[in-house]
């Protein structure tokens, strides 16, 4: 949903976008991604107001690591404070999956990040249900996988780009889930372009 709150790449009207999740639901979408860095939370809020009625009925996937204020904080302190911030913005008590958004190797390593211990109270504790992270290539979901217990990836994967998938068949025996980002390879792949 980073669209819905950019006017440069996508809406500007706040009606406009309310529309647009409105006839995702329509559609039958229930699955929704967004991140405080997407319109400087803008898309956050637009979600929580569009989805509000709904809720129980959609998994919502937010971020952690670029803030709504437009810094990068992949602090394990910083946590807690992103994700209440994400929820009282999305007017929810609970997030269905929370992704460390394209942090670096070293963040990604469970051997050595502190995140996921974080991650692992916010989940005993009910505020989060499936954590992971964003990530690009497939020698960084394998990090993830053998390194975390991390129960969710985003991974960069469309027919033009599938370096991501020789990993695919160790997260299906992990019971991770995978969550494709740029399915459509930012609209090369939609049909607008010739």
């Amino acid at each position: 949903a980073w669209q819905l709150a950019n006017p440069d790449w996508g809406v500007s009207d706040k009606n406009e976008a309310l529309q647009i999740v409105q006839a995702s639901l329509e559609a039958g979408c229930n699955f929704f991604d967004t991140a405080p860095g997407y319109g400087g939370g803008r898309s956050e809020e637009l979600l929580g107001e569009g989805l509000k009625s709904v809720r129980k009925d959609v998994v919502i996937c937010t971020k952690f690591g670029h803030t709504a204020e437009g810094e990068t904080n992949f602090n394990a302190e910083a946590i807690r404070p992103s994700l209440e911030a994400s929820m009282k913005r999305l007017q929810t008590d609970y997030l269905d999956i929370v992704l460390m958004h394209n942090p670096s190797r070293e963040i990604m390593d469970g051997r050595i990040a502190s995140q996921y211990e974080e991650f692992e109270k916010l989940k005993a504790e009910g505020i989060i249900r499936a954590y992971g992270v964003s990530l690009d290539w497939r020698e960084e979901l394998e990090l993830v996988l053998d390194t975390s217990k991390s129960n969710a990836a985003e991974v960069f994967f469309n027919a033009l780009y599938q370096e991501t998938l020789p990993a695919y068949p160790k997260a299906q025996e992990r019971g991770m889930g995978l969550i494709i980002k740029v399915p459509l390879d930012s609209g090369w792949l939609s049909g607008k372009y010739r």
